[in-house]
């Protein structure tokens, strides 16, 4: 008698675990996408105004968030993804030295979509298990 208590108590404590790694994930890859959306608002401020020195400097601090969030990030994201950000890093570093306005513009939203993507694609929802 003891032991039918077991089995749903185990399933139970399972089911429990994976939501709150799911919770715990989502709640980090949120926290992370924020910071770095801080500063692609902040770049795209910047060179609107022309603000070019302003706007390397805002990329070398994302670049060191993105470092730290890239340490744990591939554990929780597919590779492509990170790719991606990577890329428009890339892309965002020489249109930045060039002053080339509407390649940063561009490659700025591309970044901001990627960053408030992942989160929403990796949250713990219905939508995203079915």
């Amino acid at each position: 008698m003891k032991k039918d208590f077991l089995v749903p108590l185990t399933l139970f404590l399972i089911a429990l675990a994976i939501v709150l790694l799911g919770w715990g994930n989502y709640r980090l890859l949120d926290r992370d996408s924020r910071l770095l959306l801080e500063s692609v608002k902040t770049m795209r401020q910047a060179v609107e105004n022309g603000g070019w020195d302003n706007a390397k400097k805002t990329l070398d601090e994302a670049e060191q968030k993105w470092k730290k969030a890239n340490g744990y990030w591939p554990m929780l994201v597919h590779h492509e993804e990170i790719d991606r950000i990577e890329e428009c890093l890339t892309k965002l570093k020489s249109y930045l030295e060039h002053h080339d306005k509407a390649e940063s513009m561009a490659e700025l939203y591309s970044l901001g979509y990627f960053l408030r993507h992942i989160p929403q694609k990796e949250a713990f929802i219905l939508r995203n298990i079915l």
